[in-house]
């Protein structure tokens, strides 16, 4: 229904000078098995209409700001606009996208009352990732190939976040049920748990040594002072995630035992 009132209002208006071509290119890819890097480049070639459809959109919906259901339903649209497209980033690793879209997340997230995500931990976050060629341009230049997503196999569009990947094997394998702890009963889960435990642990000891965290006091008793030093965390942190993307920590034959 959007579409259809801007096309209306893009004749009445005389803001049609982008239909021709992009209407065309779209008749191509659609009537034809074109690959998809050919089809990437007949978009390309339409760049200058397409920011004329960009500019005349904007237009038009400026003209609906007197109209509260208008309004509403634009906005759910550019909240889905922002999701498919951080998605899209996600699956790509496209670095800067991904930083891009999360900052344009903030003023949903502020409206719908997740505070701690708009106000705190997604700017800092956002800042600091900005800080990065000049902080540490080194991280910055992995996380610009991809570093920041992990994948399961070959391929492409197939990226992760790294979080969604845990939940996807190590925790899943854990969740299942059993009559003892999942993790313990699943022949897969325990093959992966014994070939990466150690460098999970240094990874953790490390980590806990450049953050301050103690593990041991003075009258033997074992508690944890956590002591949060925000640079540090994060260059180790950015570290990590570098050395697993660069490096096949597993080995080549333990990767072939484990599938992710």
């Amino acid at each position: 229904m959007h579409w259809r009132a801007f096309e209306s209002w893009a004749r009445e208006n005389d803001e049609t000078a982008w239909n021709g071509r992009i209407t065309g290119v779209i008749e191509v890819i659609v009537d034809n098995d074109i690959p998809a890097d050919e089809q990437l480049e007949l978009i390309r070639g339409i760049d200058h209409e397409l920011t004329d459809l960009h500019k005349s959109l904007a237009h038009f919906n400026q003209t609906l700001n007197n109209q509260p259901t208008a309004v509403f339903w634009l906005t759910f649209l550019e909240m889905a606009d922002i999701l498919h497209t951080f998605l899209f980033c996600q699956r790509e690793g496209i670095w800067l996208g991904s930083l891009k879209l999360s900052a344009d997340m903030l003023p949903y997230m502020a409206a719908a009352g997740h505070h701690k995500y708009a106000l705190q931990s997604l700017p800092l976050y956002i800042k600091e990732m900005k800080d990065l060629p000049s902080v540490a341009p080194e991280v910055h230049d992995v996380l610009m190939r991809g570093a920041f997503v992990c994948r399961r196999a070959d391929g492409c569009h197939n990226a992760v976040s790294p979080d969604m990947l845990l939940e996807q094997t190590y925790n899943a394998d854990a969740k299942e049920r059993g009559s003892l702890a999942g993790i313990t009963t699943n022949q897969s889960a325990r093959t992966k748990w014994v070939y990466t435990k150690h460098h999970t642990s240094a990874v953790s000891s490390q980590l806990k040594q450049m953050i301050g965290i103690g593990t041991h006091t003075a009258d033997g008793v074992h508690h944890e002072a956590i002591v949060l030093v925000r640079e540090e965390v994060f260059a180790a942190t950015s570290a990590a995630v570098a050395l697993g993307h660069s490096k096949n920590v597993l080995g080549s034959k333990t990767q072939s035992q484990i599938l992710i």
